[in-house]
């Protein structure tokens, strides 16, 4: 942008001039698309910053594994250069609706190839993800329906069903608890959800696709 100044006189009797700076912003370059080499900076940016930088950042990593970038899915969760996941499922427990969003999204995305089913599910960042997608189906939240899509992608790899079903999360320190005496397992959490729903939720809402 350039910057110009503009002199006006308000008081000639006491010869008093004001100076009124006038900024002019040239139209901002279009934003290079995000690259595979750009996901360890997204990720610092998305855990160590909040708000709309966050979720900037966690649009980016969205983008990378959207319709057009299918191709990068795999590498994303496979290639072991790089967590995503375990950053995702933190931006699950967000306040802030952006953010949460673009990371059901992108999660969404990232668990439909059956290689990634397996890691997503059954791998290090498994409590992590089936933890945050159960905490926003627990709580009601928007993007409800997305997670038990992302839920459902998961379950299509038989070998991770066992893993889904006995999520059942207690308070550090604290004994495991069965599913089915655990009010906070996802068990409970979808019976909940499917209790609790309205006996003709309108077509096309989140809790419709959610029940569904």
């Amino acid at each position: 942008f350039f910057h110009q100044r503009v002199f006006i006189s308000l008081n000639k009797a006491h010869n008093s001039t004001r100076y009124i700076s006038i900024m002019s912003e040239k139209a901002a370059p279009p934003a290079k698309p995000p690259q595979l080499d750009d996901i360890p900076e997204l990720l610092t940016t998305m855990v160590e910053e909040t708000g709309e930088k966050s979720a900037a950042a966690t649009k980016r990593i969205y983008e990378l594994c959207d319709v057009g970038h299918k191709q990068n899915r795999v590498p994303m969760v496979c290639s072991g250069k790089w967590d995503v996941l375990t950053p995702l499922a933190q931006c699950l427990t967000q306040e802030s609706g952006d953010g949460r969003h673009l990371a059901c999204l992108a999660l969404n995305n990232l668990s439909i190839p059956t290689e990634n089913k397996r890691v997503m599910a059954l791998g290090p960042a498994s409590k992590d993800v089936i933890g945050g997608l159960c905490k926003v189906i627990a709580e009601d939240k928007q993007e409800s329906y997305l997670c038990c899509i992302c839920l459902m992608n998961l379950s299509f790899l038989e070998a991770s069903i066992t893993t889904i079903l006995q999520h059942s999360p207690v308070e550090e320190g604290e004994a495991p608890v069965d599913p089915l005496e655990n009010t906070n397992s996802l068990l409970r959490v979808l019976e909940k959800l499917l209790t609790n729903s309205p006996s003709v939720p309108k077509s096309g809402s989140g809790k419709s696709e959610g029940v569904r």
